[in-house]
């Protein structure tokens, strides 16, 4: 089953459609680890809670909502309410804990991914990036990750080490692409051309 995300209602006073840049790409750079950014907002005997309510297994949308609010603090406690019977009757942590199991698994097959299943890289989407979508992903699963939500195993050695380096330095190639993409076949042909000419005419039809 593969989630889609959400354009909010206010997008159009709150994030540029027309433009395919980010507004948070003038935000400052902050110099912590992602170690660092984790601990600063795992709740600690944090005395505010933030309800959240979930309309049947509909998790990536209602996590989007949250993290669009002008007021979205992470280190609040989530307290998560399913609207649906089927999962209204269990207690906050099994509750909290479903949800961020459920949430895990769309971002995992949203369309801001491509890939195999566990092998997951970027896929570049103009709609998701006009919409921020690829920022408010990643303040999704740092808040899973925060907030006890099970560990991301669905990034490809490639994604991995783009975010974090690791391993360090080490350069990426062909094989790192997606496999069976267009950008990669155009970048195959690229790669594999022979001659000079053969590599004019790869790059003319890239275009």
């Amino acid at each position: 089953k593969r989630a889609f995300l959400v354009t909010p209602p206010c997008a159009g006073q709150r994030r540029n459609l027309l433009s395919k840049h980010s507004k948070r790409a003038s935000l400052p750079v902050r110099p912590e680890s992602p170690e660092e950014i984790l601990q600063s907002i795992v709740p600690q005997h944090h005395p505010f809670s933030v309800e959240l309510e979930v309309d049947g297994d509909q998790a990536l949308s209602a996590g989007l909502d949250l993290v669009r609010r002008p007021d979205f603090d992470p280190t609040h406690t989530l307290l998560i309410r399913f609207r649906d019977e089927q999962y209204a009757a269990q207690d906050e942590d099994t509750a909290r804990a479903f949800f961020l199991k459920l949430l895990l698994q769309q971002i995992h097959n949203s369309e801001v991914f491509e890939g195999p299943s566990g092998c997951k890289n970027l896929a570049l989407d103009s709609q998701a990036l006009r919409d921020d979508s690829y920022f408010d992903l990643g303040c999704l699963l740092a808040l899973s990750l925060a907030h006890g939500g099970p560990p991301v195993g669905f990034f490809s050695p490639a994604l991995y080490q783009c975010l974090f380096n690791y391993p360090a330095n080490r350069p990426l190639s062909l094989r790192h692409m997606t496999p069976d993409t267009h950008l990669t076949h155009q970048v195959r042909q690229i790669a594999e051309a022979e001659s000079l000419d053969k590599l004019r005419e790869a790059m003319a039809a890239s275009w």
